[in-house]
């Protein structure tokens, strides 16, 4: 019994699309020797940058006022966070500010309002408000 030639078309169309497919997967296992199939956009795998690592090296664009572009570069390793504004005229992009956040994290209240002390007695009160018999 000999095939009809749309089966024969279907046959071949599908051997070119394994073969495609084949070669992404090859071309996906040979960038760093391995296969990485969790998300990069996502902070999930991270390729390393150089001698100094790059798991810590995170970059986000954003929009620095309402027609400034630029990104932030925020470094773990080092705890420092940096700014880049593009310049699309001069097609230029600047380093607009850098600073260490290292002592920033030991804060514990600064430039807020109101306190958080201040938030702790008013949820203390509540609470024991709430606790007295008769109470809302």
């Amino acid at each position: 019994m000999q095939r009809s030639r749309p089966d024969r078309k279907l046959f071949l169309a599908l051997c070119v699309n394994a073969a495609v497919l084949l070669l992404i997967l090859l071309a996906l296992i040979g960038r760093d020797n391995r296969l990485a199939l969790a998300s990069t956009a996502m902070a999930d795998v991270q390729a390393p940058l150089g001698s100094s690592g790059g798991n810590g090296l995170f970059v986000m664009p954003g929009q620095l006022s309402p027609n400034t572009w630029g990104c932030y570069l925020m470094d773990t390793d080092h705890q420092t966070l940096s700014v880049y504004q593009y310049s699309p005229g001069e097609q230029i992009l600047r380093l607009v500010a850098a600073r260490s956040f290292r002592y920033d994290r030991t804060m514990g209240n600064y430039n807020t309002a109101p306190p958080p002390l201040d938030i702790r007695d008013l949820s203390q009160r509540s609470e024991q408000k709430s606790l007295q018999p008769g109470s809302p």
